[in-house]
């Protein structure tokens, strides 16, 4: 009587669906006639382009396609033809568009216009788009034919970008001794489409230029055209003699010469005079103590700061001692033989470390069920301390009390279980192990917390990490009342095929 009552709601729910979608279709046939879905280019700018997307051949009932654009082109608008708006729905943010006719698609038939901007100028070509059919149904109720992967889609949209040229602009202006050029764009991509010449000017636009001679450099009077920034004629002046603008001079030092020169106002040198050097005057004395591996100086220094002197201080050499000190427990000592007025080690012998003498171990704290003991020991040398732990109290358990023992859990739920450890000292060392006989029913992690992955029966069991007790829980996966209504709506027509 149950399943009777379900096959009667399963079938009263595929009804009500079929009636809400479509209640007649138009095409019922013996043998299908495919659709053709073309894709072909309405409009073009440098910032939008148009795609009709439409239905050359043969019909359908119904259709889900979707247009992918490639990257630097975003989808805008989607508008569908007034033929097929009142059945269509379409989603710009992934182009995607959906068609439920109650009296069927024919061809020939304008489906709807996607709207594009560009990233970039340049025009689109047929690879910058690509049509996938998802859904495609022809035929009557109950009859109806998935022709999804037979259908012919066209990309009507050219291969390569043909240029449309515009008006002519003057790209580059004729001069008297050179033509010019015009220029037409395309108006979809903003490329060159076409050029053309442009007559030259003649040199009808001049002015004259003056320049005065100088003592370097000759003057001029030129022609000068203004259009092509050429020049028509030019006559030259010559250049005129030096005359002496400045005088300059410098001091003779210890080791240069010193002069005095007339410069014209050009910079060229006239005349020049040399001014002798003086030689060398002492100004100061540098010194340097000698040490036990390096000679000494005393310098005498020139104004100009050269060495005009040096007298050389020899080196007294090394004054060794011997040097001692006891090694410890934990540091080398060493006998060493060492200068006492540089710190030069001669010669050095490494004393090595005695060692710690340590006494017995004492007991700082003692262990307990929940945590570690400490142990100390001394050294009787040098007083140096160390410790170690001493492990917890281990309490073997007797007895696993689960915190069910049987449980009903529904399809995909999670729930935790929990495991008291008797004694109760024994829970401070006791590692619990989970199980579950059945994983592909329910499974259960390492905190206990159980998954029900399917309908079924599965034990789960808690055992303690060394064997010797153990406690389990029967688990029973089920779906809950939701979740039946869901498979009844979904899956329960089929019952009747």
């Amino acid at each position: 009587m149950k399943k009777v009552l379900r096959k009667s709601l399963s079938v009263f729910l595929s009804a009500l669906m079929f009636l809400t979608i479509v209640p007649a279709f138009v095409f019922a046939a013996d043998e299908v006639a495919i659709p053709t879905i073309t894709l072909e280019k309405v409009s073009e700018t440098q910032t939008e382009v148009v795609i009709r997307l439409a239905l050359k051949e043969n019909g359908f009932n119904c259709l889900d396609l979707q247009v992918y654009a490639a990257d630097g082109l975003t989808l805008t608008a989607i508008v569908p033809d007034s033929t097929v708006s009142s059945a269509c729905s379409s989603n710009v943010a992934n182009g995607m568009i959906s068609i439920a006719s109650l009296n069927g698609c024919v061809a020939p038939l304008s489906i709807a216009e996607y709207t594009y901007t560009k990233e970039s100028a340049d025009g689109v070509v047929a690879d910058d788009f690509d049509i996938t059919i998802s859904a495609c149904y022809v035929g009557s109720i109950g009859n109806e034919t998935d022709i999804t992967d037979d259908v012919v889609v066209a990309n009507d949209v050219p291969a390569t970008h043909s240029h449309v040229g515009g008006d002519w602009v003057e790209t580059t202006a004729p001069a008297c001794d050179a033509e010019g050029e015009e220029t037409s764009y395309c108006t979809e991509c903003g490329e060159v489409a076409d050029t053309r010449p442009v007559d030259k000017a003649d040199h009808t636009n001049t002015t004259e230029l003056h320049l005065d001679p100088t003592c370097t450099q000759d003057g001029y009077d030129k022609v000068f055209c203004l259009d092509c920034e050429n020049y028509v004629s030019e006559t030259v002046l010559p250049k005129t003699d030096h005359t002496v603008a400045t005088t300059e001079s410098k001091e003779p030092t210890c080791t240069e010469d010193g002069y005095k020169k007339e410069i014209c106002s050009c910079g060229y040198v006239i005349s020049e005079t040399v001014l002798a050097s003086e030689g060398h005057t002492e100004a100061s004395r540098d010194k340097k103590a000698a040490t036990c591996s390096e000679d000494g100086y005393i310098k005498v220094i020139c104004e100009c700061g050269e060495v005009m002197e040096e007298i050389t201080l020899p080196s007294p050499g090394h004054s060794y001692i011997t040097d001692i000190r006891n090694s410890t427990c934990e540091d080398e000592g060493y006998v060493q033989t060492i200068c006492r007025m540089c710190g030069d080690v001669e010669a050095k012998t490494t004393l090595p470390s005695t060692g710690h003498s340590w006494l017995d171990w004492e007991t700082v704290k003692e262990p307990t069920v929940s945590a570690e003991g400490i142990e100390r020991r001394i050294c009787d040398n040098c007083g140096a301390d160390e410790e170690r732990s001493v492990p917890r109290v281990v309490v073997a358990p007797t007895e696993l009390v689960m915190s069910m023992q049987e449980v009903s859990m529904n399809y995909r739920a999670t729930m935790r279980l929990f495991v008291n450890v008797l004694p109760e000292d024994a829970a401070y060392s006791t590692d619990i192990i989970w199980e579950s006989s059945n994983p592909e029913v329910a499974t259960v992690n390492e905190d206990g917390e159980v998954y029900a992955v399917n309908l079924g029966t599965a034990t789960i069991t808690a055992t303690s990490a060394d064997g010797r007790v153990s406690a389990t829980c029967e688990v029973t996966v089920k779906y809950s009342i939701i979740q039946w209504i869901i498979v009844y709506i979904l899956f329960g027509w089929i019952w009747y095929l």
